[in-house]
């Protein structure tokens, strides 16, 4: 097993940890709800706090997005010492 393929397995199960800890889903339900909340009430013409507020949004999506393909890289490096054992 390679360096890479150890720490791609580590980061994996340490990703998955993370997306079980419900307080930390929950810091991103409420960073979510609360960004999406003021950009839905923010004035068309404040046209950069709108964007910032936007931005802000998809960057928590962003990092769930993250975590979960380091979930999947993890997954696929276990299948591969899998299956060559």
């Amino acid at each position: 097993m390679t360096d890479q393929t150890q720490r791609d397995i580590a980061r994996g199960k340490q990703a998955e940890i993370l997306l079980q800890n419900e307080l930390l889903n929950e810091a991103f339900a409420k960073l979510e709800a609360e960004y999406f909340r003021l950009w839905q009430s923010s004035k068309p013409l404040d046209k950069d706090v709108r964007e910032n507020l936007w931005h802000a949004y998809k960057v928590v999506g962003d990092v769930k997005t993250h975590l979960h393909r380091l979930i999947d890289t993890g997954t696929l490096a276990q299948l591969e010492v899998n299956a060559k054992a």
